[in-house]
């Protein structure tokens, strides 16, 4: 065929117009062909990855509590909360409603996908309550219905307080819960209401709102009460905001190497819980306080021989719960390794050795969260 365009046509600059066009078209269609291929590829990881997570979801996510796991201590909940938990409401326009405005409170617990488990065991523990969804590589249960926050969430939090300053949060949303609760948010002053009590919750209200009312009177944040610190309590504490790292120094001088190796143990909060902080130095009679550049304080232990004889007996009596749990291994497995090396002298082999172990931590893995199932 391309012979009888050739042949046939009277002028040159047409064959050669007819040559060319069909010279791009071959390559586009090659291009698209590729292109296929490549978004096929893609697009079926992406499919075989989200059936991964949603066959997880389905597997965690069922409503019966008595699903042969381990049942979560209250303490290690309310610990857990003041590390990953949040208090919402959600004030947004809605004509069905008769001031105009909807109100949709929620609790929340949001994660990184390897803890689908103990996001299912929290929902367990509130018989059920709540959703839990996957979005990338991160998982949360949000728990939205009024009468599931008024008889499981409320309650247990009232038994259970929360020690950080996230016990405002709560006090806050407890009480626009109970006007929410007796339905006087169906008229203008039981809105005004709620507006001042979430004027200090989170973020404040939407500028829209605070034209709308500008006589507000906002509620001033709750002091949060010093309650006692319980084992169980900060287990869930350290579940959530909790880190445990092998630091490893290699120093070559002169064509030889020198290694340092030592444990680093630290929680992270926000500087509003400095005092929280340093009364888990108390607690343990350990650590240090120190505030960061950024909003940030930590808790930070790295000397071995209180590791040894404090921290780490404490995580043996009281077990992490969480998927935080496979680096609490291999951080005692990196200490029994130190412990074995008085002189802190170390050979090549054994520091390589120490190595792999720090490689394998906070690997937030498929396989990690598959280890975690049943424990």
């Amino acid at each position: 065929k391309l012979q009888s365009y050739i042949v046939f046509a009277s002028d040159y600059t047409t064959a050669k117009f007819i040559l060319y066009t069909m010279f791009i078209l071959i390559n586009l269609f090659i291009k698209f062909i590729i292109l296929n291929y490549i978004l096929g590829f893609y697009g079926m990881r992406h499919t075989i990855r989200s059936a991964y997570f949603k066959a997880k979801i389905r597997q965690y996510c069922s409503t019966n509590p008595n699903n042969n796991q381990p049942l979560l201590h209250p303490l290690w909940i309310t610990g857990f909360t003041d590390g990953e938990g949040s208090f919402g409401v959600k004030i947004y326009k809605d004509k069905g409603y008769t001031l105009g405005w909807r109100i949709q409170p929620f609790f929340q617990i949001k994660l990184n996908a390897r803890d689908l488990d103990i996001l299912s065991r929290i929902k367990g523990f509130f018989g059920g309550a709540g959703t839990i969804t996957f979005e990338k590589d991160s998982a949360k249960l949000v728990i939205t219905k009024l009468s599931h926050i008024v008889d499981k969430v409320i309650p247990h939090l009232e038994a259970y307080p929360l020690l950080a300053k996230k016990y405002a949060d709560f006090e806050l949303f407890r009480q626009i819960i109970l006007i929410l609760k007796q339905k006087s948010r169906l008229s203008e002053q039981g809105f005004i209401k709620i507006l001042n009590l979430r004027y200090n919750l989170n973020n404040g209200i939407s500028e829209e709102l605070k034209e709308l009312y500008p006589n507000l009177l906002p509620v001033l944040r709750p002091k949060v009460p010093e309650g006692v610190i319980h084992p169980e309590w900060l287990v869930g504490f350290v579940d959530g905001e909790g880190s445990f790292n092998v630091i490893t120094v290699e120093k070559i001088s002169n064509a030889a190497s020198s290694y340092k190796v030592w444990l680093y143990f630290q929680i992270t909060q926000h500087n509003r819980d400095t005092l929280l902080m340093e009364r888990l130095v108390t607690y343990w009679g350990c650590g240090d306080v120190r505030k960061r550049n950024t909003a940030a304080v930590d808790f930070k232990l790295n000397k071995f021989e209180l590791m040894s004889k404090i921290i780490i007996p404490f995580f043996h009596k009281y077990p992490l719960q969480s998927a935080k749990y496979l680096d609490f291994q291999s951080f005692i497995e990196a200490a029994s390794i130190i412990k074995s090396k008085p002189s802190r002298q170390w050979s090549t082999e054994q520091f390589n050795k120490i190595k792999n172990i720090q490689s394998n931590m906070n690997k937030y893995t498929k396989e990690n969260l598959v280890e975690t199932e049943g424990r």
